[in-house]
């Protein structure tokens, strides 16, 4: 179906483009009867305003980015959720980006630019050419969940996290718990990593930790362990997705005796889960403080040196 342009809607009006365009503006230079007239006939004829000619009229697209690295785990939904709210307040919009590296790069940074939008909200780190681009550009950035310090940032206590939840299977009597970690980049899961680690050398228990991306997944380490005859009783995991992908490949070997946590409490949001020790925090806080911050540098864009937030965590 072809689409209905200006020129179309202004031949079937009988005015010129430009009074369509200004009156499907609300422009005061346009009478009432007549804007409403050429609504209506723009309405029914289906019009849809063109998307950048609007964004060079008014300077701005009210859309921000928001880009993550796995459409699969429940935790980007349920933020981006929280973030829509404090969007549709401000009168913003949403456009959502995907990448499949650890860390995203040039390629990425030129396809957000070329969206027209004037702000981005990250759920992973951009490399340093990428880092350079964005500074380039001077397009407002903020990185949600993971460290920056070329960017605003708000992270979670992932040390404390990981440590009070590795305590909590200590004090259930588990003595023989592994760590899966996400990856070797990523700040969030070295610092709940560390935390794991301190419990575990408090109670003079020996720390074994694997990486999910370098095994290729979660399932891997499990299969591999089991193979391997590592001992465990308990497994943490980095995220809640991943303890569930853990805990039904583990019912899938026949396993039932092992105890399984993760880190999010997506449970909260998403009730279908099954229920592990978690840590939870106040995820529309977290997912707040972001969109806050990244609005604030949007209107001031030279407010000074990045900064982080940290939201406090609590085990479930």
């Amino acid at each position: 179906m072809k689409r209905v342009t200006l020129k179309d809607v202004a031949k079937t009006c009988g005015y010129s483009v430009n009074c369509v365009s200004r009156a499907l503006m609300d422009a005061d230079d346009i009478a009432t009867t007549t804007k409403q007239r050429i609504k209506q006939i723009a309405e029914e004829m289906g019009y849809v305003p063109h998307m950048s000619a609007s964004i060079l009229r008014k300077g701005n697209s009210n859309r921000i980015g928001i880009l993550c690295d796995n459409l699969l785990n429940p935790f980007y939904s349920v933020i981006t959720n929280y973030m829509q709210w404090r969007f549709v307040e401000k009168g913003y919009t949403f456009v959502t980006f995907y990448t499949t590296r650890q860390l995203f790069g040039t390629d990425d940074v030129k396809q957000i630019v070329a969206s027209d939008v004037d702000g981005l909200i990250c759920f992973l780190g951009p490399d340093a050419d990428a880092t350079a681009m964005l500074k380039k550009f001077n397009l407002p950035t903020v990185i949600l969940g993971r460290k920056s310090d070329d960017f605003d940032s708000v992270v979670l206590d992932n040390f404390k996290g990981g440590y009070i939840i590795t305590q909590r299977l200590i004090d259930s009597g588990r003595r023989n718990i592994v760590y899966i970690g996400e990856n070797n980049i990523i700040d969030c899961s070295l610092d709940r990593g560390e935390g794991y680690l301190k419990a575990m050398k408090e109670n003079n228990l020996t720390p074994v930790s694997f990486c999910a991306y370098e095994r290729g997944s979660y399932e891997n380490v499990v299969e591999q362990m089991v193979k391997d005859n590592i001992p465990f009783d308990a497994i943490f995991c980095f995220n809640d997705f991943g303890a569930y992908v853990v805990m039904d490949r583990l019912a899938e070997m026949g396993i039932y005796d092992k105890s399984i946590a993760g880190f999010d409490e997506i449970r909260k949001e998403l009730r279908f889960y099954g229920k592990v020790d978690t840590v939870g925090y106040d995820k529309q806080s977290f997912a707040q403080k972001a969109v806050d911050m990244l609005f604030e540098r949007i209107r001031r864009s030279n407010i000074g040196q990045p900064k982080m937030v940290v939201e406090d965590v609590y085990l479930v």
